[in-house]
């Protein structure tokens, strides 16, 4: 039976799978037992079960098989990142959903960039936010905009992050298209909110880097 856990079932299924790979309990190429002999021994419902293996399935931790049964596999970070393109490039109606994420995560890397970036880092950053401030449209300005970030996220020295980045520049490869008058009152606005965060971040203050990276997404 599982623990008890303020999480809902599926989720604690999801942990305790996940727990147990990382403490030698399941172990990659295990298959499980048949799903009936998991519902006893958990206690759980068919629904709680088929919820929690789905977002296994998503995770790339284990795989299903008809005939053979539910496999652990080995976790590969560059198979999650393809299903999140994946479901990303036919989810237009996401968008409100990726602006979060990158919102969460942009503000948590600020610590992560100032501790590793390089003088390149610094400097494509420079040159993008000299792009945008002379774009003639916002498509030119969103090609910039994904320099900008492209260089941020790479400034972590982090291969999970530079992969997330690649997902978001194709995500965001089309831009939402401002009437050309509202993006020339605007563009002035913008490219000095990525000038005064690229500042911060030079300057190590990572209370005010943060505070710019919550509101850089609201340029989309």
């Amino acid at each position: 039976m599982l623990p008890p856990a303020r999480k809902s079932v599926s989720k604690q299924i999801v942990s305790h799978i996940m727990d147990g790979i990382r403490g030698g309990e399941y172990y990659v190429g295990q298959r499980l037992p048949p799903e009936p002999d998991l519902l006893q021994q958990w206690k759980i419902s068919p629904a709680s079960l088929r919820d929690a293996f789905k977002e296994l399935e998503t995770l790339g931790m284990i795989t299903r098989k008809p005939r053979v049964g539910t496999i652990i596999q080995k976790f590969e970070p560059s198979r999650l990142f393809e299903r999140c393109a994946g479901l990303l490039g036919h989810r237009p109606d996401l968008r409100g959903d990726v602006i979060q994420m990158r919102t969460v995560v942009e503000r948590a890397l600020v610590p992560l960039v100032i501790e590793n970036a390089e003088p390149s880092d610094w400097a494509g950053m420079q040159k993008a936010v000299e792009g945008m401030s002379v774009s003639a449209n916002m498509e030119e300005f969103n090609r910039h905009d994904l320099v900008f970030h492209t260089h941020y996220y790479l400034a972590t020295k982090n291969a999970l992050f530079i992969a997330m980045i690649s997902i978001l520049v194709d995500y965001f490869s089309s831009p939402n298209h401002l009437p050309q008058e509202q993006f020339l009152l605007d563009r002035k606005r913008y490219t000095r909110r990525h000038a005064d965060f690229l500042k911060s971040l030079k300057s190590g203050n990572i209370a005010e880097a943060t505070e710019y990276a919550s509101v850089l997404p609201a340029v989309r």
